[in-house]
């Protein structure tokens, strides 16, 4: 590179000792950066087994699709669902995170942790590289080397401590992997234009394209990634050629093409996915929700530059922020802007053109979306300002350190460091204390659904647990993620299923707000069971879910209905517990069933209800039910008892009369009929009378 400052010839005792006091710096900075990280480390880790409470839907979806695709072996490129999807990036840090914890439930936490920490690290070389480069040749000195390394160390530190840094890297989030990403792509476009190779523009490039799989603000990376690289190049390598630049812009670009290709194809052929969050989040700003555009923005900005500094202007959302607290403290409040004084006044230099650009675009994702600042979208920017927090070190150097004497020195050393040590202190209490305490995380952190699914999972070891209503599923991810694949057991609100003097305490955990009559019903069959624990949400009152226990010797039912002599059998399995109690109104006939499995069930069957005319039961049904139990029979356990009341609607058009109802079971698709065995009396095709009813009179006829 043309115009590169050469160091003067130094004799060999003077090179000698260069070279200690470089190998000293080195050292120096090496265990200062073991220091950071390990407190960096310390806040990420520490009771990041309870802090936060529960868990969120977001980082339970991506742990599950991280446990789903493993056990599919697929990589696909997005992950879609309802609410947006998810990138690929924090549903594979799980994944890989998953190999060494054996898919606890709160892997992806710890995932996040571990690259939280070592984002700090990361930080370090990135600021390094960035605050080494020199204006007049863009290349790091013995000296610019030294004190970039000071800067950089300040800065990693300041980002360590960062309030929203901390929180979101202890939450299973996407968002906050955009800082890792940016400060990589960052790193390397400063080496690249160090050095000018084209293979460095390559990396850069490469990297870039592998960030835009991290979160939905990362698109941004790219303008802001053109900006710093133009500013730089105008400004300080002209006389380079514009042919060399523009080959290696190309280099750049083709190569984040490249890596984003498999996601850009996915977007390319699913618009909507690329599209949608963008239009929701929106609405209010740019979208038709916003009265006035430019007002709208205004105030967007107004509140994303106060949220950097004063109170009550940062993000008001308890899972994202301890509501209304600022980005920086005081004390890096005062430091930040003093850094933004110092960019203004330098801001021709390559360091200040590359932080001015990545602080300025990344900050457009809180500016042009709602409810500004959300801190979910600032970790793009968050590298960048942490950097111009540790700025005014560059100016105030000389004349408070190394122009003063050495005890005025050694006291603005000491000085500021307790000032970095309050700021630390701070964090950690509005983090540890304040924020822990905060009351709405029980709700914003489902904190309830937590409790009842680790609960599940702690009873499965000792007793058979069931889950009322059936919640293990996608649409509920926290269950999902601590039970999926386990044996607990499951039914809705409609349903009844339990042992009859089975080998296990009975654990029931009940849902009230969803399956009202359950406990009762329960208490009903089950007079000698108990309750044992309550999840009461603090907020409101409410009983979220309640726990019944039944002990191995109460288990026979209070009806005993598995001794009845009436018994019918369907095929090798399934028995009909004497007969349904049935009750008639004018538009239908209920009928409570007990059903009993005598072994295992490998199929879905399906039973249904005929009603015939008195005497005409050969003739075809004049109303009919078809329908699965309300546990299916594939989930059914030898031995248990199901519990359930059909409901045959009565068509308008039948006469008052005399009619009868028989049963009977099929396998669908093939609609074979199971046979009915153990039966004094049945029907043909295999169907078992129920008995006889009177319609057109409330009173039944057995």
């Amino acid at each position: 590179m043309s115009g590169v400052q050469r160091r003067p010839v130094l004799s060999r005792v003077e090179a000698d000792a260069e070279t200690q006091r470089t190998t000293s710096d080195r050292w120096s900075w090496v265990i200062g950066l073991l220091i950071v990280m390990g407190i960096a480390a310390f806040l990420r880790f520490y009771r990041l087994h309870e802090l936060p409470p529960g868990m969120w839907f977001d980082e339970a979806w991506s742990a599950v699709a991280a446990r789903e695709t493993a056990a599919q072996g697929v990589f696909p490129p997005y992950f879609a669902a309802s609410f947006g999807g998810m990138h690929p990036a924090i549903v594979y840090l799980t994944r890989f995170a998953n190999l060494f914890t054996g898919g606890h439930p709160l892997t992806i936490r710890y995932a996040l942790a571990v690259v939280g920490t070592l984002t700090v690290g990361l930080a370090f070389f990135c600021y390094r590289a960035i605050f080494g480069l020199k204006r007049e040749a863009l290349r790091l000195t013995i000296e610019a080397d030294r004190q970039s390394s000071i800067l950089a160390l300040l800065a990693a530190f300041i980002l360590a401590i960062t309030f929203p840094f901390l929180l979101f890297t202890r939450i299973g989030f996407e968002s906050s992997l955009v800082a890792p990403a940016s400060l990589l792509v960052f790193w390397c476009l400063a080496v690249a234009l160090r050095k000018g190779k084209a293979g460095w523009y390559g990396l850069t490039g490469a990297v870039l394209g592998l960030s835009l799989y991290s979160f939905d603000t990362a698109r941004f990376l790219p303008f802001a990634v053109s900006l710093a690289y133009w500013g730089v190049v105008l400004l300080h390598q002209r006389e380079a050629g514009w042919r060399r630049h523009l080959l290696n812009f190309a280099w750049l670009t083709l190569a984040a093409l490249v890596v984003f290709a498999p996601l850009g194809r996915y977007f390319f052929l699913n618009w909507e996915q690329f599209t949608e969050r963008a239009g929701i989040t929106t609405y209010h700003t740019l979208g038709p929700g916003a009265k006035s555009v430019p007002l709208a923005l205004l105030r967007n900005v107004w509140r994303t530059v106060g949220g950097l500094s004063l109170p009550r202007f940062g993000d008001v959302i308890a899972r994202h922020n301890l509501p209304g607290r600022p980005l920086f403290d005081l004390f890096l409040s005062i430091l930040f802007w003093l850094g933004v004084g110092v960019l203004g006044w330098r801001w021709k230099r390559p360091f200040s053109i590359i932080l001015i650009s990545w602080a300025g675009v990344m900050l457009l994702p809180v500016i042009l979306t709602d409810g500004a600042p959300t801190y979910t979208r600032i970790f793009g920017a968050i590298p960048a300002l942490a950097a111009m927090a540790a700025l005014p070190y560059s100016v105030c150097r000389k004349p408070c350190f190394e122009n003063r004497s050495r005890l005025t020195a050694d006291s603005l050393r000491l000085t500021v460091l307790a000032l970095l040590l309050l700021s630390l202190a701070t964090t950690a209490y509005d983090y540890f204390e304040r924020w822990a305490d905060e009351p709405a995380l029980y709700d914003q952190f489902q904190v309830g659904e937590w409790q009842a699914a680790m609960l599940a999972k702690e009873r499965l070891a000792t007793d058979t647990v069931y889950l009322v209503p059936a919640q293990v599923a996608p649409e509920v991810p926290t269950f999902d993620l601590v039970l999926g694949g386990s044996n607990i057991r499951e039914f809705g609100a409609n349903c009844l299923a339990g042992q009859a003097e089975g080998k296990r305490p009975l654990t029931y955990i009940l849902k009230p707000s969803s399956a009202p009559d359950t406990l009762a019903a329960l208490q009903a069959v089950y007079p000698q069971g108990a309750m044992a624990e309550l999840i009461i949400s603090p907020l409101t009152g409410e009983e979220l879910f309640s726990v019944f226990h039944v002990p191995i010797h109460n288990q026979r039912p209070a009806d005993n209905e598995q001794r009845a002599t009436a018994n019918a059998q369907f095929g090798e399995n399934i028995q009909l517990l004497g007969r349904p109690e049935m009750v008639v109104t004018e538009t239908a006939v209920t009928l409570p069933f007990t059903w009993q499995a005598r072994g295992h069930l490998s199929a879905d069957h399906t039973y249904f209800v005929h009603l015939y005319q008195a005497g005409a039961e050969d003739e075809p049904p004049l109303a009919q039910l078809d329908q699965q139990p309300c546990l299916v029979t594939s989930r059914w356990h030898e031995g248990e008892i199901v519990r359930e009341t059909a409901v045959l609607p009565i068509p308008a058009h039948l006469p008052p009369g005399e009619y009868t109802l028989g049963l009977g079971w099929y396998t669908w698709p093939t609609f074979e009929r199971l046979p009915l065995t153990n039966s004094t009396d049945s029907w043909s095709g295999n169907r078992l009378p129920l008995g006889q009813i009177t319609i057109g009179d409330t009173e039944a006829t057995p």
